[in-house]
């Protein structure tokens, strides 16, 4: 039996379907990968909240070690600066970053009942040049947690910086909370990400892309 062999149209139209088909999918299961990943964080979001809330019912008091007496304060990822975000998680995780033993530290960290309260990474994961437990979003940041260790019931996010002021989150000028009061959100404790496309740039982009525990998903 004589075997047939495709011509040069047949392959070119071959090759020029795939290359449509592709055209489509490659959209497609990206926007499936990023709002997966939107699910996870917001999974996440409530997770850390849900703990927060655990530890402030055991204790007290929110779990937050500051060095003098704050007014409202925010943990926000600079390269400079992720020591309060990481002794929050290492008290909510109850597991220091490398693995090591909290016993020794677990009381100056604030968890004295050596108690978990937020599941850690299965894994370590890689941030800069250091390794370890840290509970990251899906993007590979930290998350930003608004503590209203002021206790006055509320939190003001227009003034929210990191330690060094020089990571605003932009939400200045971005309505986040009533008429009334615009930049205040009533209540204890907030948390947000910032999403696939990282820190906003300028004041316009504020929120734009941002994962938060106050807003509902798009």
């Amino acid at each position: 039996m004589k075997r047939q062999f495709f011509t040069l149209v047949e392959l070119l139209l071959v090759i020029a379907i795939i290359a449509i088909l592709a055209g489509i999918a490659i959209p497609v299961v990206g926007g499936m990968n990023k709002k997966g990943k939107e699910t996870k964080a917001r999974s996440e979001i409530n997770a850390i909240i849900t703990a927060i809330k655990q530890y402030e019912a055991d204790y007290g008091t929110l779990p937050f070690i500051p060095d003098d007496k704050p007014a409202d304060d925010i943990f926000i990822t600079s390269k400079d600066n992720t020591d309060k975000y990481d002794e929050v998680m290492e008290i909510l995780m109850n597991l220091r970053p490398d693995g090591a033993d909290f016993s020794s530290a677990k009381k100056r960290l604030g968890n004295p009942k050596n108690k978990r309260y937020l599941d850690p990474p299965s894994k370590k994961v890689k941030v800069g040049s250091d390794e370890g437990y840290y509970f990251l979003d899906p993007w590979g940041r930290r998350y930003n947690i608004a503590l209203d260790t002021g206790y006055d019931g509320k939190v003001n996010l227009a003034k929210c910086t990191d330690e060094t002021g020089d990571n605003k989150a932009n939400f200045g000028g971005e309505p986040v909370g009533t008429a009334s009061n615009p930049n205040y959100l009533m209540g204890k404790v907030f948390v947000f990400s910032y999403g696939y496309k990282g820190p906003a740039k300028n004041i316009n982009d504020a929120q734009k892309n941002y994962i938060t525990s106050w807003k509902t998903s798009k």
